[in-house]
């Protein structure tokens, strides 16, 4: 018979991203001290609003008590800029245009009145990245800014051997498929799945990480998880009959 070839090579980890993923984690922990002066860039406010076109409320256009970050650019181009310099308790009304590519089809390109209430207004300070800081994460066996950074590194490197495996079997997958073509039914896909999860989260204990800090390190959620296991289940499905 003849033999499938695949490589199989252990995932790198790039240096950058293990410094952008501790400088997210960094601004996530921003310290919000509430400020008596006017708005400026990198401040924290709370407001309320409510938008019209031509003079008429729209769906999704009204929230109260709403947090913003002024220069985060999650509003529409020009709404924040205006906001800069209120201070708490002003009143504005705010006039941007929704732009030609917006999600919504009836607000494309459209002239738009904001009409703004400032209720809070918050500076924003960013910790220092200190040994204290990385105790006060909370991670096990974490307790200095050295054991922080091997941690997330650790984490990378074991998505990154993960998403090399999922390369691997992808390709012995598909030299498989070619060679042998087996029905496998839904539930048995399921079942494996469910095992692979597992087995992944013994990895990962082993490892002394947890699955949720594993997610909310790669950004992944179960459902993402899962669906990359899944070609792995069905090498292993296929490979045991």
């Amino acid at each position: 018979s003849s033999g499938i070839n695949a490589e199989y090579g252990p995932g790198k980890v790039d240096e950058n991203i293990v410094e952008k993923e501790i400088e997210k984690i960094i601004s996530f922990r921003k310290k919000k001290i509430a400020k008596n002066g006017s708005i400026e860039k990198g401040d924290l406010v709370n407001f309320d609003f409510e938008g019209f076109v031509s003079g008429k409320s729209f769906d999704g256009g009204k929230a109260e008590k709403f947090d913003l970050e002024i220069g985060s650019g999650q509003f529409i181009p020009g709404f924040e800029d205006q906001m800069i310099g209120l201070n708490k308790g002003d009143k504005k009304e705010i006039s941007v245009k929704f732009p030609e590519d917006y999600h919504a089809e009836n607000l494309k390109g459209k002239e738009s009145v904001f009409k703004i209430s400032i209720n809070e207004i918050f500076a924003q300070e960013i910790p220092e990245f200190n040994d204290e800081f990385a105790k006060s994460l909370g991670i096990n066996e974490v307790s200095n800014v050295k054991e922080f950074k091997d941690y997330v590194t650790h984490v990378f490197s074991l998505e990154a051997e993960q998403k090399s495996k999922i390369k691997f079997q992808r390709e012995v997958f598909d030299k498989i498929i070619k060679k042998v073509e087996i029905n496998l039914p839904v539930q048995v896909i399921a079942k494996e799945i469910d095992k692979e999860f597992l087995r992944m989260q013994e990895d990962l204990k082993r490892q002394k990480t947890s699955m949720s800090q594993y997610m909310k390190l790669t950004g992944q959620n179960e459902k993402t998880i899962r669906s990359s296991l899944r070609e792995a289940a069905i090498v292993k499905l296929k490979d045991a009959i």
